[in-house]
């Protein structure tokens, strides 16, 4: 800008000194015509060599707005850098809470599954213990059926073959001949020989079904 300002300056001056020069030639050759064309253009000379020294302030005010668009540049610059550190700081604060979160599903549908297989076997575990409850209960509605069928007939035998009673001075005696206070009662052989071993093949059975 100065270079260019410099060069017309010196191109206007140049035009001045032809000017100043053609100016006197006229003077001399009295030619009164020309006169105010020569003082016209003298008008314009001094207008431009007026712009000429307005030149510093024209070129400091250029540079002036150069610096403030400098500044404003490195302002919104500053700002643009502060936004995208903010967003990059809720972009991390956003993947962590979202893989907070998902360690949390995770881990909750572990438990759920956890606790689903426990309550699974736990199922399990009471159809085993229902069906072993109802086979022994069976084992022994039986066992106690059977056990009470022995006893009737066990009482029905004891009629059946009571010992005739004597007459012995005027008092009612049983006869004690034989050894029958010697001999097991029906009952407990039958318990012992039948019985006992229905119950002990009952609880072999369900050890059986335990392994």
């Amino acid at each position: 800008m100065e270079d260019y300002l410099r060069v017309k300056l010196e191109d206007m001056e140049k035009s001045k000194r032809e000017v100043e020069f053609e100016l006197f030639r006229l003077k001399q050759n009295e030619q009164t015509g020309l006169v105010a064309e020569v003082e016209a253009m003298q008008d314009t000379i001094n207008a431009a060599s007026n712009k000429i020294r307005n030149k510093d302030a024209i070129i400091a005010d250029v540079q002036n707005q150069l610096l403030n668009e400098k500044e404003y540049s490195s302002n919104l610059k500053s700002t643009i850098d502060s936004l995208k550190q903010v967003e990059a700081h809720k972009n991390s604060q956003v993947m962590t809470v979202k893989k907070a979160a998902s360690n949390k599903q995770q881990a909750a549908q572990d438990t759920i599954q956890k606790l689903q297989r426990q309550l699974d076997e736990k199922s399990k575990e009471v159809v085993r213990f229902s069906t072993k409850w109802k086979r022994a209960k069976f084992d022994y509605d039986t066992l106690r059926k059977t056990l009470d069928t022995a006893g009737a007939k066990r009482k029905s035998d004891d009629v059946e073959q009571a010992p005739p009673k004597k007459q012995y001075r005027g008092a009612c005696v049983e006869d004690s001949s034989g050894d029958e206070d010697d001999e097991e009662p029906l009952l407990q052989q039958w318990t012992r020989k039948t019985a006992v071993p229905i119950a002990g093949m009952a609880k072999i059975k369900l050890e059986k079904e335990d392994e």
